[in-house]
């Protein structure tokens, strides 16, 4: 009798080790699995609050960590940028999705094969995600260049490396334009600049206030132009068709860099046209083909 009892307590105990490791589930999910070195790799990460009651997470600052193994031997170590700089209220049955980027919270600084796992503690256990598989390469450099340029803040000399990096994927191969403060041993960015498709290397031209300008044909007869500053950052991406002629960048004294030729294509898809009359552009408007028709025989008038 005293021996069933021991089995019961013990299938009972089991059963509420069980239920307590189901309280919190933790899941992460990538936009995808191969990444160029420096890239932001985005992980998402969600928490499912079944405990039955509400969860307060961020009391400490060692609640949520990343696991990133390389090689399956080395421990990538991580940064002093948190995972998460706020606390996290989770309701009873509910879920909260996150998302870092894992380039800024942990060392990967070297291509390889690595493997991602979220571990969250709340009141003395952790729940542990999956592990994901991810791949990390070099890519091939299509283009580089250094130059000097005088930062408009400090009025002093600063020095940056410019690179076009190009990964094979399934269909063509993904373009990313990085660049780096050699100096400070930094990267300022690694963002994407469109599909390199075959039809051609992409225009390049650096200002001289040290802003990259990128004109990548993407499709047959589309054209993405990128314009990205020496810290980093991207403007918004413009989208041109080859309607005539095909967009090209030419130097200009009064304006620097610009996109000549070529129809500028707004985000709902339509033509864009600049108005006529004055010494700068001034900001787009939508028109017809009907009035594109006549912008162009006006102008051949002229």
């Amino acid at each position: 009798m005293s021996h069933r009892i021991i089995l019961a307590c013990l299938a009972f105990l089991s059963l509420l080790a069980s239920a307590a490791q189901a309280q919190i589930s933790v899941g992460i999910a990538l936009p995808r699995r191969d990444y160029i070195l420096y890239e932001p790799i985005m992980l998402e990460i969600s928490l499912l609050n079944s405990s039955g009651k509400n969860i307060v997470f961020g009391e400490d600052d060692k609640w949520i960590r990343i696991e990133i193994i390389r090689e399956k031997v080395e421990l990538v170590s991580e940064t002093d940028r948190p995972i998460v700089d706020k606390p996290i209220y989770l309701d009873a049955a509910s879920t909260a999705t996150l998302k870092t980027n894992l380039t800024y919270t942990h060392e990967i600084r070297d291509p390889g094969n690595y493997e991602v796992q979220a571990k969250v503690r709340y009141k003395g256990r952790t729940y542990a995600s999956a592990i994901l598989p991810i791949a990390v390469v070099n890519g091939a450099v299509q283009w580089k260049q250094r130059f000097v340029y005088t930062n408009p803040k400090s009025h002093k000399e600063e020095v940056r490396d410019y690179e076009l990096i190009a990964q094979k994927v399934e269909k063509g191969n993904r373009l990313v334009a990085r660049i780096r403060d050699p100096d400070h041993r930094r990267v300022m960015c690694c963002t994407p600049v469109g599909d390199l498709m075959g039809f051609g290397d992409p225009e390049v031209k650096i200002d001289t206030g040290g802003t990259l300008h990128v004109l990548n044909q993407v499709a047959p007869k589309q054209f993405l132009y990128s314009k990205i500053s020496p810290e980093g950052i991207r403007e918004k991406p413009r989208f041109f068709l080859a309607v005539t002629a095909p967009p090209a960048l030419i130097e200009s004294e009064d304006e620097g860099i610009l996109v000549v030729g070529g129809s500028e294509v707004g985000d709902d898809g339509k033509i864009l046209v600049f108005n006529r009359g004055g010494p700068h552009p001034i900001p787009a408007m939508e028109v017809s083909d009907e009035e594109i028709k006549k912008d162009r025989k006006k102008r051949d008038q002229e």
